[in-house]
């Protein structure tokens, strides 16, 4: 899926819902001010 390239200083559910909507790419950097976190949970 094509998209253009997204701003990088988004809210974060800005930021999420262009991944939802299929864009690809390493997440760091989009919502500058706000910390990630990854959660992997394993049975």
């Amino acid at each position: 899926m094509s998209m253009s390239a997204p701003e990088h200083d988004l809210a974060p559910a800005a930021a999420r819902e262009q991944f939802r909507a299929g864009l690809r790419r390493p997440t760091s950097g989009f919502s500058p001010g706000y910390a990630q976190a990854n959660l992997l949970a394993v049975p």
